[in-house]
Order: structure tokens, then C-alpha cells, then sequence
């Protein structure tokens, strides 16, 4: 797409459309069947994705640009602006120009944009919290504000989703002011040239002030960390992390605040929607079948789960630990940093959503060797769970008006180590009772179950355990001491803990059948 004009990309030499429906009746019509139809939308700034068959992109384009396939009343297809045959000229060769760019690019780029936006029918997912683009309606009045508005956006998804560093940033920023200085040049010279008939209509001398407004608007945005920082916050929500100070050396984790942050999500168009609906049918279909087990809710964890005992519509809120690693091998300090992340999802999403990365959302981040610490780890898990209490006590309201939305704690997920560290329970599975599920000890994990038996562990069993580990300050049955989460709702070490099938079934066991 170019300007008001809209290209073939499957053609070799495309003409120009001066309507997105021209080009859509001619894609249906000359590209329908073609085995190797591959089509990249460009139709807003968000847009990008290819579609590989000609039924996925149809999904796409009535999913988000509906109303640019209405029947239009041009009739003329090919790309004239003007009846004077310099302009006429220019315009045709700068369409050659852009087609020939585009080819170019595509090829370029052609492995890189196959591995990354690549889709078929089938993994097309009408879900808006992803697919909502900034300008909604092109015919809606444009001011500097919004100009604003949508700079910010774009300079936040170069930073967020593509990776480019601040300076990079200052260096577009600057070129697109270089660029609108080219742009005004332009202007003016044309406009000391025109004669009294082609005069524009708007004087030179407001065009130059729009265009310097544009480029203060443009340096001011990209201007310094804290410009930017408040240029989120005004028009996206952004919600800066509270540092956590853990020492006086300065030592600190972070934690993004919780209420904030499902509130910005469920704000979002048609999310309540989608939650409600889901809860219902999973409810539905199990009051049909007794022995159907799909949520939490169906499981008897859930009967005993104080916030759901308070306000049984609550959402159920998951929380997920992991750690990773990081490293600057160009640094001058090449060695490895552990991080210690945690996240969480609204678990009432349908399975669909809820898989999907863009429904998980971070909660804290802290460098593991901090949380060796006791007094460091205290405090950190300290600021976690007074977030989490003061939003399964409180709720939150949203600006759709909704009335008050109520939250409960179902699950802590990780993998074992996490898990056994979190929980409070040795970290070595080399010995001793190394499950939190029942008190086998490692002398004995090779004996069939047929053979021999073990009593699973109880919430009451625990407690009498741990109360005698406070005192002896040694461990038993696996307990070490209190968990970090002792002290949130509707937790507990036994049941808020489940085992984690990726490791234990289709990294463990699985694999080992495999080889086998």
C-alpha cells in the first residue's frame, strides 16, 4: 500500500488500485486458486502477517479491515492523481519504484518473516486484546495529541518487541526529523514554483508550522528515558515496577503491581466477555458429566480455597516461577546472571487464549542470588504477597463499569526444584523424602507401588511436621521450614504446589520410554 493506492504482491507487474476493494475482487478472482499464493497485509502499521492460502488471508481481512471491502464506486483502477502529465509521470514512477522496493524487501526479508508471521486458517485467533490497532478510524480527526499517542506506540514496540537499544531509538528519532526537514525543503520549493492554478490551499507558512510542531513532538518523545517513561504512562497505562529495596547496599527486586495490571488487561475489549463465557460452559459441561475434571474449580482444593469460600464467582488467578539465565557475551563482564521470574494468568481464559504468551503476564523479577539471602528473600516475598492479599480482599473495579471484580489464588506452578524450594521442602532428590506429594524415601523409590505403600501427605500432617522442624531446626520428612507463601491466601504447600507434567512426564518418563 501506498498513500490512498494499493498493490498486487502476487502479480509481476502490478498495477496500482485507488481502492482496497479493487484490489480484493482482483486477488479473489486472478489469485484463488494459485498453489503458491503467499500475501502479506500492510494494511495498518500493525498489521504484517502472511498468509500462505487465500481463505486465511479472507479471515483476516473480514476479521479486521471489514469495512474496506464494501462495494466501491470507483471504476477507474489505475493509479492518476492528476490531469498534468509531469505529476502523472512522477506518481507512476514512484509507484514502479515502491514496487520494485517492496519485491526487494520481501526477498530480502522473505526467511525472517516466514519464521516469525507466518499463519494458516486453522491458527487464525480472532482475539482483539492482540489485533486492536491505535487508529481506528482513518476519517477521524487527527490531532497532535494523537500524532503523539501513535509515535509513543510505535517507539514502544521497537523497544518492547523488537529489542532496539535507546540509542537506536534517538538515531530514528533523529532521522525522522532529518526527513520531515526534507519534507517541508520539498514543500517549499514546490510551492515557490506553483503558479497561481495549482496554489495550495493551505498557506506555506502553516504547512511549516505543522511539520516543526511534528518534529518537536518526534524529539520530545524519544528525548531522554523519562520523557518516554511518561509518555506510556499518559496514553498506554503504563504502570512503572515497584522496587523492592531488600538491603541499605541497595540490592533490590521488582514486582509490577497486580491490581494495575489485570486492570489494564480486562479493559481491553470483549476480555470480560471471554472469561465469563468460558466459566459458564466449563460449568455446564460438567454439571452433564460428574466425572469430568477441567478446571480448578472441579477438584476438591477448590471446596476448601478460603477466597473462592468468600466469593465463589471469583477469577482464578495462577501464578507461574521460572529461572533464567542471561549474559552480555560482548561485555566487558562475560560471566552468567540468574534471574528469578515469576508470572501469572487469569485462569478462566479458554484453553486457547490462555496458551498463548501474550496471556501471560509478569508479575516480579529479582536476581536469584538475592533470594539466598533469608532476610532478602523475606522481604521480597513479603511485598509479592501483601499485592496478592490486598487483591483477592479488595477486588477492583474496571472504567467499563462492571461493578466490583473478585479474585481468588488457585496455583503456584514450577518445576520441581522451584516448587520444593517455594514450598519449604529439600532441594535434593538424591536422597532422603524428596516428594511433596507422599513420604517415600529415596531408599525406596525403585520398589514397585504393588509392593509397598506410602501415606500421601495431609495439610494436618504438615503442619504437625513443620511445627517440630521450627523447633529442632533440623528437617523432617522433607521439610525445611516455613514456605515463602505461607502467608498468602488460600495457599498451602501441599495443595498449591501441583507437579509439573512437562518435566516429570514428557521430559522424564516419556523421554526415557523413548529411548528405550
Amino acid at each position: 500500500m501506498s498513500g490512498n493506492c494499493y498493490f498486487c504482491q502476487l502479480c509481476i507487474n502490478a498495477p496500482a488500485y485507488c481502492s482496497f476493494d479493487s484490489l480484493y475482487t482482483h486477488i479473489n478472482l486472478g489469485h484463488g486458486n494459485d498453489p503458491s499464493f503467499k500475501f502479506r497485509c500492510e494494511l495498518t502499521p500493525l498489521c504484517g502477517s502472511i498468509y500462505r492460502t487465500l481463505p486465511s488471508y479472507k479471515s483476516h481481512i473480514y476479521k479486521n479491515h471489514r469495512e474496506l471491502i464494501v462495494k466501491s464506486l470507483d471504476t477507474v483502477d489505475t493509479f492518476s492523481t492528476s490531469n498534468d502529465d509531469s505529476n502523472n509521470n512522477f506518481a507512476l514512477s514512484y509507484a514502479d519504484d515502491y514496487e520494485f522496493d517492496h519485491e526487494r524487501t520481501n526477498n530480502d526479508n522473505n526467511e525472517n518473516l516466514q519464521s516469525t508471521n507466518e499463519y494458516d486458517e486453522e491458527m487464525e485467533v480472532d482475539y482483539p486484546l492482540f489485533t486492536k490497532a491505535i487508529l481506528e478510524h482513518d476519517d477521524a480527526p487527527f490531532d497532535m495529541r494523537k500524532f503523539q499517542k501513535y509515535y509513543t506506540g510505535f517507539l514502544l514496540e521497537l523497544r518492547e518487541q523488537h529489542l532496539l537499544s535507546q540509542n537506536i531509538i534517538r538515531s530514528v528519532t533523529s532521522n525522522f526529523s532529518i526527513l520531515f526537514n526534507i519534507v517541508l525543503k520539498i514543500i517549499k520549493s514546490t510551492g515557490s514554483g506553483a503558479n497561481s492554478a495549482t496554489t495550495a490551499a493551505v498557506p506555506i507558512i502553516k504547512v511549516e508550522g505543522i511539520i516543526n510542531q511534528i518534529i518537536r513532538t518526534i524529539e520530545g518523545a524519544a528525548k531522554n528515558e523519562y520523557q518516554f517513561i511518561k509518555s506510556c504512562k499518559e496514553f498506554f497505562q503504563y504502570e512503572e515496577p515497584h522496587k523492592i529495596e531488600l538491603n541499605e547496599s541497595g540490592d533490590c527486586g521488582y514486582i509490577i503491581p497486580i491490581k494495575k495490571s489485570i486492570q489494564n488487561f480486562l479493559n481491553k475489549p470483549d476480555v470480560i466477555d471471554l472469561l465469563v463465557k468460558n466459566i459458564n460452559e466449563t460449568i455446564l459441561t460438567t454439571k452433564k458429566d460428574k466425572d469430568l475434571l477441567l478446571t480448578y474449580r472441579d477438584g476438591t482444593a477448590a471446596a476448601t480455597n478460603k477466597s473462592l469460600e468468600k466469593n465463589i464467582n471469583s477469577f482464578l488467578l495462577q501464578l507461574y516461577s521460572d529461572d533464567v539465565s542471561v549474559t552480555n557475551p560482548i561485555g566487558p563482564k562475560k560471566d552468567e546472571k540468574k534471574l528469578s521470574l515469576f508470572y501469572y494468568i487469569l485462569d478462566d481464559l479458554p484453553p486457547i487464549i490462555r496458551s498463548l504468551l501474550n496471556s501471560i503476564s509478569l508479575f516480579g523479577i529479582c536476581l536469584s542470588k538475592l533470594l539466598t539471602n533469608p532476610s532478602h528473600r523475606r522481604i521480597y516475598f513479603e511485598a509479592m504477597i501483601n499485592d496478592l492479599n490486598k487483591l483477592q480482599t479488595q477486588g477492583l473495579t474496571l472504567s467499563t463499569g462492571t461493578g466490583r471484580l473478585h479474585f481468588a489464588f488457585n496455583l503456584l506452578a514450577a518445576d520441581n526444584l522451584a516448587a520444593n524450594d517455594l514450598g519449604g521442602f529439600q532441594k535434593n532428590f538424591n536422597n532422603g523424602y524428596f516428594c511433596r506429594m507422599c513420604n517415600i524415601s529415596y531408599t525406596y523409590k525403585s520398589i514397585p507401588l504393588t509392593d509397598i505403600s506410602f501415606l500421601l501427605r495431609s495439610e494436618k500432617s504438615y503442619e504437625n511436621y513443620l511445627n517440630q522442624v521450627l523447633q529442632s531446626k533440623n528437617s523432617i520428612f522433607g521439610i525445611t521450614r516455613h514456605s515463602d507463601f505461607s502467608n498468602l491466601i488460600a495457599f498451602h504447600p501441599i495443595r498449591s504446589l501441583p507437579f509439573d507434567i512437562m518435566h516429570d512426564f514428557s521430559e522424564g518418563k516419556l523421554h526415557e520410554s523413548t529411548d528405550a
